[in-house]
């Protein structure tokens, strides 16, 4: 069954993407205690994405086939990731030059320096490899007693370069999803009867964070691994499900467009990205006013540009655009 909300998830997530990567060239224009509070907001996004996969690969497991499922991950998000890898490896070797063709393989392996943000797929190809053992594992009653298990593996393995490690610290987000899929009903009562017990929390976290990245403080282990990061994410997904279902009817398909493009923005936003700071835009953000109005119209213009494209792209190409841009 078609869940609209869910879909609309989608869509907020790679909204929080795109904004976070729009953010990070901003980095020197904006004041520090406004870039770091917007740097709390949507760092880790990609917590959100993860949330919303697992979500969705349970629900959909009724119709689960393995070997359909690998396929179709090989063709929509293997084969794509290559091609966006080499555009974005030609760059880099080429015309930027901060990368040797020595260094190519190992890139595309780890995703990263390919791109900023091509690390999230070496990362959750692991996570589809497993996805056979998950399915399994879905219909064992034990299986989410063992999420608390999941959690201190994602405190004490953070996120990194690696994707064998960045997967076994994803991997929480991604069964917890399975988890508020399972018991959609369940967590939406919950939910209900503790919203403002979470908004505490979620508030509470975000200061906590907020002030550690501001005061360049981090206490152990919550240092470097983006541990309250996680969390605040975490909880946000719970008040985002619990929110999008409660509004569905009125919202409609609000972020369907975004929703039904996201891999492939995805995987060329980044393109429209690099053409920003080949145009020397930023050069305008005289005061932290300027660049905070244009880092909105970045980001909007950013995402734009990557939809409009990529239905350009799948005029031209059909079928075809799906192997090349996701989409």
């Amino acid at each position: 069954m078609y869940l609209n909300y869910i879909n609309n998830f989608r869509g907020i997530a790679m909204i929080m993407v795109v904004a976070i990567h729009c953010l990070l060239p901003f980095q020197q224009h904006l004041d520090k205690s406004i870039y770091d509070f917007f740097f709390v907001l949507f760092q880790d996004s990609t917590v959100i994405f993860v949330f919303v996969a697992g979500y969705l690969f349970q629900h959909l497991s009724g119709k689960f086939n393995f070997k359909k499922y690998i396929l179709k991950k090989i063709f929509y998000v293997v084969i794509p990731y290559l091609f966006c890898s080499a555009l974005y490896l030609y760059y880099n070797c080429f015309i930027a030059k901060t990368m040797e063709i020595s260094d190519v393989p190992k890139a595309i392996l780890l995703g990263y320096p390919t791109s900023g943000h091509l690390w999230f797929i070496p990362m959750i190809l692991i996570i589809y490899i497993l996805a056979n053992l998950l399915y399994k594992m879905d219909g064992w009653k034990y299986f989410y007693y063992f999420l608390p298990v999941f959690f201190v593996v994602t405190i004490f393995i953070p996120r990194g370069a690696n994707p064998v490690e960045n997967a076994l610290h994803f991997l929480f987000i991604y069964v917890l999803g399975m988890f508020s899929s399972r018991f959609k009903d369940e967590l939406h009562r919950f939910t209900s009867k503790y919203l403002i017990h979470l908004f505490i929390l979620l508030f509470g976290v975000f200061i906590l964070d907020y002030v550690n990245l501001f005061t360049d403080e981090y206490y152990s282990p919550l240092k470097g691994n983006g541990f309250l990061r996680a969390i605040g994410k975490i909880v946000l997904c719970i008040i985002l499900v619990w929110f999008l279902r409660e509004k569905d009817s009125k919202l409609g398909t609000v972020f369907s467009k975004i929703a039904d493009t996201s891999f492939g923005i995805f995987f060329v936003h980044f393109f429209f990205l690099l053409l920003l700071n080949e145009s020397h835009i930023l050069d305008y953000s005289h005061n932290n006013i300027v660049a905070l109005i244009l880092y909105f119209i970045v980001t909007i213009v950013i995402l734009t540009l990557s939809y409009l494209f990529l239905v350009f792209s799948k005029k031209l190409l059909k079928k075809h655009s799906r192997f090349l841009f996701g989409y």
